[in-house]
């Protein structure tokens, strides 16, 4: 079971893994989002199906999270690198492409 407490890096992934992940298209976006470990708000500043990137949440490397964005259920979320208040997640189950697409249409009308 998912505990967002636990702060050992997620044994389902290893780095080969991770590193594909990596490899994907990453779209620029400005999508609001709840870290859900601990009582933050950041910005979702880029997304693929794999992961994204969030800005305004302090984070450490291998942190496990609850992750809600927009209307989706929170979405469980492993640290994969962090740097002050930024931090890449990759998602333990990946996004449909049609979910993805419209979070980014949605997101870029929040932010206009």
């Amino acid at each position: 079971m998912f505990n967002p407490r636990n702060t050992r890096p997620d044994p389902g992934l290893d780095r080969a893994s991770w590193a594909d992940r990596r490899d994907e298209h990453r779209h620029p976006s400005a999508i609001p989002a709840a870290v859900i470990r601990h009582p933050e708000t950041a910005v979702i500043t880029d997304l693929n199906c794999g992961g994204a990137c969030i800005d305004g949440a302090w984070l450490d490397r291998g942190d496990q999270l609850l992750l809600a964005i927009g209307a989706l259920a929170p979405r469980a979320a492993t640290v994969c690198w962090a740097h002050n208040d930024k931090a890449g997640v990759a998602f333990r189950e990946r996004l449909n492409p049609y979910v993805v697409a419209h979070l980014l249409r949605d997101g870029k009308t929040r932010a206009a």
